[in-house]
């Protein structure tokens, strides 16, 4: 079985309470960095293929990794974070600044509302999940480390439990309990587990 990694990125400015302009630009703290240093020490051997999302936040933790594999190439796949609130409204804002909006987001369970600029609906969310499951259905790299956000790393676990499941109020609902259930740690790492109806699909 091939291994494939998604790794959460080290800890952000606005993971330790700074302020954050739009969600794309949000650096690594000091810590984030340590974090990506101390990551390398976990690949022994190079992956085959690395990959960041497009927020910087991945590219940095994916760098100290890079650096010390350089030959490995890299890809920017559309992995990045789930962004629901309107990034004009809540620009030069922090994470507790934010919370009540996002209670208020998570509240009305509907997977087609979209809270305005940069946002996206969790259903557009989700379709980004199913095209990353699909896409790895296809690659032939054997290692492959992905760097990505724990809102998305949770998606796919959820996503890979409930692989034909509409993506409706309940389904939100189960991937909020689930995500409380199951955090992500700043630099962790997550092995990818294909769907079960895929795997058996890819048997047949």
């Amino acid at each position: 079985m091939p291994l494939i990694q998604l790794i959460r990125h080290g800890e952000s400015i606005a993971n330790s309470g700074g302020v954050s302009k739009t969600p794309a630009c949000i650096p690594l703290s000091a810590l984030g960095e340590a974090q990506a240093l101390a990551l390398v020490a976990q690949f022994p051997q190079p992956p085959e293929l690395i990959v960041v999302s497009p927020y910087i936040r991945t590219h940095q933790t994916a760098a100290p990794l890079r650096a010390r594999f350089p030959e490995v190439p890299v890809e920017i796949w559309p992995v990045h974070e789930f962004t629901y609130l309107n990034e004009i409204q809540y620009a030069n804002t922090t994470e507790a600044q934010r919370s009540p909006g996002a209670r208020g987001y998570w509240q009305r369970r509907d997977p087609l509302h979209c809270e305005g600029v940069g946002a996206e609906s969790f259903a557009s969310f989700i379709g980004r999940v199913d095209d990353l499951i699909k896409t790895l259905a296809t690659r032939r790299e054997q290692h492959i480390s992905i760097f990505t956000h724990s809102f998305f790393i949770n998606a796919v676990q959820w996503r890979c439990l409930h692989p034909e499941a509409e993506v409706d109020a309940d389904y939100i609902h189960g991937y909020l309990d689930f995500r409380q259930a199951n955090p992500v740690a700043n630099a962790e790492a997550v092995l990818f587990k294909a769907p079960q109806a895929r795997r058996q699909s890819a048997l047949v």
